[in-house]
């Protein structure tokens, strides 16, 4: 039998996503995008094996930044939890054209991630939110370290603005920008761990 809850994500998924899906495309291509590190994306693209790094109250503006990734015959992939969010976040990037792929989020082991390190190891770059599954915002976890290393990955580490939006009261303080608002990504590549503060926020 199945609970309310499940129902309710059900029809979630299977219902109001596919419904709302076309105007929250057409919602993300109205905004306008701030194109101007070129150089930086193209050394990027070069790069063979390389992982995105964001938080997850910038993963909506990021999708607006995909076509960039395109634009040099490079596609994402996603790592997403097995929960009900990640599932229904796994239903977004299908429809968006975003690879995904579900890996533990309880596992302290690099083995609960290896089918994402396969997929990176493919050539496919890899976002990560480094503040995640449960946070605290804005806070780097170990993961991304040991994920980068065992896919011998460099990071790409992407801060996102907009300049006007709704800001939610959820643990990730996420953004979305209203339509037509200017967004804009700061793209930074590392050449080592480094440049990635693991104790508190990305450094910028």
């Amino acid at each position: 039998r199945m609970s309310l809850r499940a129902f309710k994500f059900k029809l979630l998924e299977k219902v109001i996503l596919p419904i709302c899906f076309l105007p929250l495309k057409w919602w993300i291509k109205s905004w306008r995008i701030e194109d101007t590190q070129q150089e930086l994306l193209t050394e990027a693209s070069q790069v063979p094996h390389m992982i995105v790094a964001t938080y997850h109250g910038m993963l909506m503006q990021l999708l607006a930044y995909q076509p960039l990734f395109d634009r040099y015959g490079r596609k994402l992939v996603v790592m997403v939890s097995p929960s009900r969010d990640g599932r229904l976040m796994a239903s977004l990037l299908n429809r968006y054209g975003i690879a995904n792929v579900p890996c533990s989020s309880r596992s302290r082991s690099i083995a609960g991630s290896m089918g994402f390190v396969r997929e990176l190891r493919k050539g496919l770059i890899g976002l990560i939110a480094v503040d995640g599954p449960r946070g605290p915002a804005c806070e780097v976890k170990q993961g991304i370290v040991r994920i980068a290393e065992a896919a011998d990955a460099r990071i790409l580490i992407a801060i996102a603005t907009a300049s006007s939006g709704k800001s939610f009261k959820s643990w990730d303080h996420a953004h979305m920008p209203w339509p037509f608002a200017k967004v804009s990504v700061e793209f930074r590549l590392l050449d080592d761990m480094k440049g990635l503060d693991t104790d508190a926020r990305i450094a910028r």
